[in-house]
């Protein structure tokens, strides 16, 4: 059990919130919780919770507007049933609830929800962030390439050759490569609207 996850309760029912939010201190998370959707948007702003669990009798309308702020957050959430019955039709498939943990008196069953819950959001976190270092590598890699192909034409070399004119320049300078390669680019880039 991670010990440090911060978890938000979001519950209409404030005794029913209280109740487990005290359960689960005890077992170490912390916990904040909120009785109201406008509130529990503020917190998962302030806190930055490991996981939010709405409480599935929370109003449509409340739950639709609370769960859009969630995600344009990127904060993972799921829904708390009081049953295991307590599916209602208002959950459309196009929310991206990390799944449903059931308010057991038998601890075991709430603890394995949050923490499968939580395990869910670690790796969608980390997901999040390779997709983001993928993401500039390729720019990186694409802003280099384009000039190494400048330099290629220009001075009718191979690419090793254009490649290496390019890092000694930057290496000369003290500067990363990418950070002279932009700079050609955006000189390249000013030439050409230049001479349209």
């Amino acid at each position: 059990m991670d010990n440090k996850a911060k978890l938000l309760i979001v519950d209409k029912y404030q005794s029913s919130s209280d109740a487990m939010a005290v359960t689960l201190k005890s077992l170490g998370y912390r916990i904040v919780t909120a009785d109201d959707t406008q509130i529990a948007a503020q917190l998962n702003i302030n806190e930055k919770p490991d996981l939010v669990i709405l409480d599935i009798r929370i109003p449509e309308h409340s739950l639709i507007e609370l769960t859009s702020a969630l995600l344009a957050s990127g904060s993972a959430y799921v829904f708390l049933l009081q049953h295991f019955n307590d599916i209602q039709p208002k959950l459309d498939e196009g929310q991206s609830s990390l799944g449903f943990v059931v308010n057991s008196d038998d601890h075991t069953i709430l603890l394995s929800g949050i923490e499968s819950a939580l395990n869910c959001a670690r790796q969608i976190r980390y997901l999040h962030k390779e997709e983001q270092r993928c993401s500039k590598s390729l720019k990186t890699e694409k802003a280099i390439n384009i000039v190494v192909g400048i330099l290629m034409e220009r001075y009718n070399l191979n690419r090793d050759s254009a490649y290496e004119l390019l890092r000694s320049k930057a290496r000369s300078e003290r500067r990363r490569v990418i950070e002279l390669a932009q700079e050609i680019l955006d000189a390249h880039s000013i030439f050409n609207q230049l001479s349209q």
